[in-house]
C-alpha cells in the first residue's frame, strides 16, 4: 500500500505544463497555476484535438480560412504549470550590507547615527 501524497496535487484531467521559472534549491511546489494557451497564428500548442481536426479539415475543403481555429479560444485547452516556493517557516533571511550613505540604526528607538 502506498502513502498519501503529500503537498499540493495537479488537478486531474488538466494537462500539467513545466514551471515559468526554475526552482531555487530548497523551494517546493506550493500550488498549482491554470491558464489558458495563447491563441494566435501559428501558436498551435495547446489546442485540442477538435481544433486540430477543424484546421485539416479547413485545409482540405477552404484553405483560405485554416487559421481560424489557431484564433479560436475554444479550441485551447486549460493548462496547469506548478509553482514553486519556500514552505511555511522556510523562508530565507535576506542578508543585505547596508548602501553607503544611508543612516545605520543601532536601535529602533535611538536616532540615526
Amino acid at each position: 500500500m502506498h502513502p498519501p501524497p503529500q503537498g499540493p496535487q495537479p488537478i486531474p484531467g488538466i494537462r500539467v505544463r513545466p514551471p515559468l521559472v526554475a526552482p531555487m534549491q530548497g523551494q517546493v511546489v506550493t500550488h498549482y497555476e491554470t491558464f489558458t494557451p495563447q491563441s494566435g497564428c501559428c501558436k498551435c500548442e495547446g489546442m485540442t484535438q477538435t481544433g486540430y481536426i477543424s484546421v485539416i479539415l479547413l485545409v482540405l475543403f477552404f484553405w483560405p480560412l485554416a487559421f481560424l481555429p489557431c484564433v479560436m479560444q475554444e479550441c485551447f485547452e486549460p493548462q496547469q504549470r506548478p509553482v514553486f516556493g519556500y514552505g511555511p517557516g522556510q523562508n530565507p533571511i535576506p542578508v543585505a550590507e547596508p548602501v553607503q550613505g544611508q543612516p545605520v540604526y543601532t536601535k529602533a528607538t535611538e536616532p540615526p547615527v
